[in-house]
């Protein structure tokens, strides 16, 4: 009767213990600070298409692995061929507006809105424009077979003829990099609109999954534009900058290397007081993004003088990361593998 009575007790703290250590629905955003894998179940490794985060993405929470000291989140991810909810190291990141989702019945109280997921509340405007044989060489060469554009650029299907988008983003300086996520219409974009964005966003020839994204994430914070004028005004910002002077250079120096200075020099050359509303960013010494600051009433018709207005703001926490010497331009595209 003893040996019963231990063996029910310790099963019973078995249970106990298993119960202290269940995952917990949560909300809040995770932003990664460096590059991690992205499990699907983070006590096996299982990573079946071998997802990372992305420095400076910002994902919503949904889960913890437990109530107490969690070491896990899981997130929504949706980078990938495998999109969906993820399991990310607490150390990759930081956790903001982090609450536990608990069965107890708040205290009534009135509700305190997030600003940095509320609409209409942004100070201005990040074009973020890619290098695409950059981009796909460098910044993502050990997952480009995951991104059909990427894939068609390494067997020629697509040329690198012209800079692309990455995004249009309401911008709110309280908020940094986790402005977004603000809610809204899903994306429904006209076929006329599609055929539009598709050679300045070239995901969309074969799907709009990346569109879904960058419109949820940060189109759904501005509600001036439905998501056809949204993503068409970005597409004429691209083209903007796309026809500047720097945009010229970008393209005259494909196959070659160029320095900081080279990149500058042409932004002075159309506007001086653009050069700190510019930032170039590089996957080790190769280009593959343009972010630009822009004013809330920025204009498309006007090159690069009309996207930052008459007084161009700084990009704040968007910095440079090429280096000063030898950028490379890259042309074509590698083959995975």
């Amino acid at each position: 009767m003893v040996n019963v009575q231990i063996r029910y007790i310790a099963a019973l703290l078995l249970v106990v213990c298993a119960g202290a250590h269940a995952s917990e629905s949560a909300s809040g955003t995770f932003t990664a600070g460096k590059v991690c894998e992205a499990y699907t179940s983070f006590s096996k490794k299982t990573n079946p298409n071998g997802l990372k985060t992305t420095v400076g993405d910002a994902y919503p929470i949904f889960e913890v692995n437990r109530p107490g000291e969690y070491s896990w989140v899981r997130v929504l991810v949706n980078e990938g061929s495998q999109p969906g909810p993820r399991w990310i190291s607490k150390d990759c990141g930081a956790v903001s507006d982090f609450k536990l989702k608990t069965t107890v019945a708040p205290i009534a109280r009135p509700p305190v809105p997030n600003i940095c997921q509320t609409p209409d509340l942004y100070e201005s405007f990040v074009l973020a424009s890619t290098w695409q044989a950059g981009f796909c060489n460098s910044k993502v060469a050990g997952r480009s077979d995951s991104k059909p554009e990427c894939v068609a650029l390494a067997t020629g299907e697509l040329k690198p003829t012209n800079l692309t988008l990455h995004g249009l983003w309401p911008n709110k300086k309280k908020c940094g990099i986790n402005y977004g996520h603000c809610g809204g219409q899903p994306l429904d974009l006209k076929p006329q609109t599609r055929k539009e964005i598709e050679p300045w966003m070239p995901n969309f020839i074969y799907s709009t999954r990346f569109g879904n994204y960058e419109w949820n994430k940060h189109g759904t914070c501005q509600t001036a534009l439905d998501d056809d004028a949204y993503f068409l005004k970005a597409v004429s910002a691209v083209k903007a900058l796309n026809g500047s002077r720097l945009g010229a250079l970008i393209l005259q120096s494909m196959g070659k290397k160029v320095s900081k200075a080279d990149l500058v020099n042409a932004v002075k050359a159309d506007d001086p007081k653009a050069v700190g509303s510019v930032a170039f960013l590089c996957s080790k010494d190769s280009l593959y993004e343009i972010r630009v600051n822009l004013p809330v009433d920025f204009k498309t018709d006007a090159g690069l003088s009309g996207l930052v207005g008459s007084n161009p703001q700084p990009l704040g926490n968007q910095e440079d990361s090429c280096p000063d010497e030898g950028i490379h331009i890259a042309i074509g595209g590698k083959k995975p593998g």
